[in-house]
């Protein structure tokens, strides 16, 4: 095979007269404007896990817990704020001795500072200040857990309007409060 100089090339490299030495030009694909029906569905499909994705994060609870400090004394265990939810207080009792305690836990809308409790043996008798509303009494004995999430008596506390007040007391100590809000 002869080889033969290429005339149109600036580098000095010869080739064979049956080799052409063109190089590769690729012209880009067009892109339509328009779309298949299966690439709406695939990227609205894309859309509803990327959503439900968001909304997952948006519905995080958050679990708080709390200890009576004090026999026979009030204390405001948590708080709802405006727009929060509560799903759960879970209840828990124990005693080293196996004593039992009387517990009773009351809502309301008026912050701790302004009202002044009356108390006897584990039970709220009467309160000024302001309303405050019982939730239930109840005598624990040890070990007990209580969920009220399961009996129903927190399908009302959603989305609150105005923070609400949580109060609680007990005759023996040794309840603790496990606190699910949304």
């Amino acid at each position: 095979m002869p080889l033969i100089k290429d005339k149109y090339s600036k580098s000095s490299k010869s080739r064979s007269r049956y080799v052409v030495d063109r190089k590769v030009v690729t012209t880009p694909t067009p892109v339509s404007p328009y779309k298949t029906t299966e690439q709406k569905l695939s990227e609205a499909a894309v859309a509803r896990r990327i959503e439900k994705d968001t909304t997952t994060i948006k519905n995080t609870n958050s679990i708080s817990g709390r200890t009576l400090s004090t026999a026979n004394k009030v204390e405001n265990i948590f708080t709802i704020d405006t727009g929060s939810t509560l799903k759960d207080i879970v209840i828990s009792h124990y005693h080293g001795s196996g004593t039992s305690s009387v517990i009773s836990l009351h809502w309301s809308s008026v912050p701790n500072q302004e009202l002044t409790f009356t108390v006897s043996t584990g039970v709220i008798t009467a309160a000024t200040g302001g309303s405050v509303f019982r939730l239930f009494t109840d005598t624990f004995t040890s070990p007990t857990t209580l969920s009220l999430a399961s009996n129903g008596l927190f399908n009302t506390f959603e989305n609150v309007r105005n923070p609400i007040y949580f109060y609680a007391v007990c005759s023996v100590l040794g309840p603790t409060f496990t606190i699910v809000k949304k």
